[in-house]
């Protein structure tokens, strides 16, 4: 069979370029047409043809195929199939078709030649180097990642796409990471599982003192269960007293003489009165002590001489025999001087114990777990800690000397790490908290060092450290294993010392603050912003709310304790004073005088005469009958009957005159000039 392939190159290349032209890479197919004689003349029938891709146009190893598409249609010579080699196949480099034909269903190929150089249409070229924008709806299946550079604009995303910084953006599901940056989360959206505690600050509140009050302690000075104030103020020479009224709110009691150059007063019951007395320290001396009467008054203080240089003042009770005794920080001796109690409250010097140089704070706890007090000084010019471990006897051993920070000057005890053990914050003049964790025998080793603000001068166990150099409190939260993390700052003008204490009964621990530069007392209430345990509850200061609470729901009657409902708040079906068109039944007790519009068949019982209409007391008459009276009826008469009865007088001094009885039985007559006609067993008086 004498089989030629004519003009299948110009065919080829033509339907290429008409294809891509309208169909834009569909696939890996591609259309091939072209012209098959058969012994000279233009064949006419079904053959098979089989393409089969080479790198040469002679010899070599096949790069893909053969492909045989069978039963190909060939008319007038001309036929057109599609050949498809798969993916990978075209790179760039030049290929060569070779075409084979065999007659249908003979399975017996021969090949034509020559073979034909599949050659670029000008859409080819074009993908070969595109560069620019290539619309989305001309590109179809997957292409490879890549094959892509360059980055698309937030304009070629599809609408779907979220983006960094996108508004108005809703999605579900579950979502993880870093919420802090999170503003505006409606508690309605937040499940009620677990529990918040995350405590906020009031704005402070100042209360006068005395001039620059250096120190302040709270203790219930006069006995009403409310935690009262005692500021110490170094250029006055006094302390003031403020008596709490139960919600944080203070007001003056009293201002009690002190020494010059004040710095520190605590409160301890030292005589065993069950009431707290107060102590005052000067580094001028002396040290004072006041005792309570038990309703907050305080008289003459006792002096005592505390040493030279006197900084800090401390009361425990370190014999162990129920008596608190006072342990001052002598500075210029570099000591702590120890004094004893009687037990009234009197004091004697009994030991003075070496410490590191320059002792600013000395603080009394059982820091070895062995139920004895022992005493920790901060020393300033060391830069250290001393720790006097306590034999139960008041004799004290130095246990070890520890480096904190430069210029220590507070010392706060706590068990920070949650291991039972109390551990040791020291504030430092740099401006950092050292953080010592507790081996539980009294041996201390650093856990870390916080930056705070400059200059702390006092450091509370709850975590919170004044700076007076900056006028400022730092919180720091505590996260559970001695970890802290800076919660808060908040503005104080030269803080100079720091308590805390729940000044407004709600449990919460407040902030007490000695302000020098305001010549006051600094109350900063602890508000907790909100708590949820299955049920959402809010405190504030008062546990008093104002405004609009319309949007309340689910308000119980028994919650409402002042206050007046309004008549239109009630129901429908209440009934109130003057009200009209109201139907009521039952039995009803009372003065019925403003009842109109009864009818008769609403009474039972009998009308007495003088309520009937007509009645004229003057000139009376019954019928007759059983039973009848009359009272106070002029020349009443009764016709006859039994049992009848005319009165002389109704007991208002009003008289039956000539009253006539026509006759029967029975019949009583008591007036004047009475008459009865006739019957049987009557009287008539008069």
């Amino acid at each position: 069979m004498n089989q030629t392939l004519r003009k299948a190159g110009a065919f080829l290349c033509l339907l290429l370029l008409v294809a891509s032209s309208t169909s834009f890479a569909q696939g890996t197919a591609f259309s091939y047409q072209g012209r098959l004689n058969s012994g000279g003349n233009a064949a006419s029938g079904s053959y098979d043809l089989q393409f089969t891709l080479y790198a040469t146009n002679a010899t070599g190893t096949a790069a893909a195929g053969p492909v045989t598409n069978a039963a190909v249609g060939v008319t007038n010579g001309l036929f057109a199939t599609l050949v498809d080699f798969g993916p990978g196949v075209f790179t760039g480099a030049s290929n060569w078709l070779e075409i084979a034909v065999s007659t249908n269903r003979a399975n017996s190929f021969t090949p034509l030649s020559p073979r034909q150089q599949l050659t670029p249409v000008p859409y080819a070229l074009t993908a070969a180097s595109v560069s620019g924008v290539v619309a989305a709806d001309q590109l179809s299946g997957s292409i490879p990642a890549a094959q892509i550079s360059g980055a698309l604009t937030v304009a070629q995303l599809p609408g779907g796409v979220v983006t960094n910084g996108e508004g108005s953006v809703n999605l579900a599901g579950t979502f993880a990471g870093n919420a802090s940056a999170l503003t505006n989360i409606q508690l309605t959206a937040i499940g009620l599982g677990g529990t918040f505690s995350q405590p906020g600050f009031s704005p402070f509140v100042a209360y006068p003192v005395g001039r620059y009050p250096v120190g302040v302690a709270a203790a219930d000075f006069n006995g009403d269960g409310k935690v009262d104030l005692v500021s110490q103020n170094a250029d006055a020479y006094n302390l003031t007293v403020l008596t709490n009224n139960g919600y944080g709110v203070f007001g003056s009691n009293a201002t009690l003489s002190v020494g010059t150059y004040s710095t520190c007063v605590i409160a301890a019951d030292v005589n065993g009165d069950g009431k707290p007395d107060i102590i005052s320290l000067s580094i001028n001396g002396p040290l004072l002590v006041f005792t309570n009467d038990g309703s907050g008054g305080f008289g003459a203080g006792t002096t005592y001489a505390p040493g030279s240089e006197p900084t800090w003042v401390a009361a425990a009770d370190i014999y162990n025999n129920g008596r608190p005794a006072l342990v001052t920080a002598v500075s210029a001796n570099n000591v702590l001087l120890v004094m004893t109690n009687n037990g009234d409250g009197v004091f004697g010097s009994n030991a003075t114990l070496n410490v590191g140089g320059l002792p600013l704070y000395v603080l009394a706890a059982d820091v070895n777990g062995d139920g004895k007090v022992d005493l920790v000084s901060a020393n300033g010019n060391d830069g250290t800690l001393t720790i006097l471990t306590n034999n139960g006897y008041g004799v004290f051993g130095s246990n070890a000397t520890v480096t904190v920070g430069t210029y220590p000057e507070a010392l706060a005890i706590a068990d920070v790490n949650g291991d039972g053990k109390v551990d040791l914050i020291a504030g430092n003049g740099a401006g950092t908290l050292t953080i010592l964790t507790n081996n539980g025998s009294g041996i201390f080793g650093s856990n870390a060092t916080l930056r705070v603000g400059s200059s702390p001068v006092a450091v509370v166990a709850t975590s919170l450290n004044g700076n007076a150099g900056d006028g400022t409190l730092t919180v720091l939260m505590n996260t559970g294993g001695g970890i802290f993390v800076s919660n808060a700052a908040l503005n104080l003008a030269g803080a100079n010392d720091l308590v805390a204490a729940d000044v407004n009964g709600d449990g919460l621990p407040d902030l007490i603050a000695a302000s020098a530069a305001k010549n006051a007392v600094d109350v900063i209430l602890n508000l907790r912003t909100i708590s949820a345990g299955g049920e959402w509850s809010f405190t504030n200061a008062l546990n008093n709310f104002a405004g609009s609470g319309s949007g309340l729901t689910g308000l119980n009657a028994s919650q409402l304790t002042t206050g007046t409902v309004p008549l239109a708040q009630l129901p429908a079906t209440v009934v109130t004073n003057t009200e009209a068109g109201v139907t009521l039944s039952g039995t009803f007790s009372g003065n019925g005088g403003g009842l109109t519009n009864l009818n008769s068949a609403q009474l039972t019982g009998i009308l007495p005469t003088n309520v009937l209409p007509g009645f004229n007391g003057a000139d009376n008459a019954v019928g007759g009958g059983s039973g009848n009276a009359i009272v106070n009826g002029y020349q009443a008469t009764i016709a006859g009957g039994q049992n009848n009865t005319i009165n002389a007088t109704n007991g208002a001094g009003n008289f039956s005159y000539q009253p006539t009885i026509g006759g029967g039985y029975g019949n009583t007559v008591s007036a004047y000039y009475a008459t009865i006609a006739g019957g049987e067993n009557n009287l008539a008086n008069g």
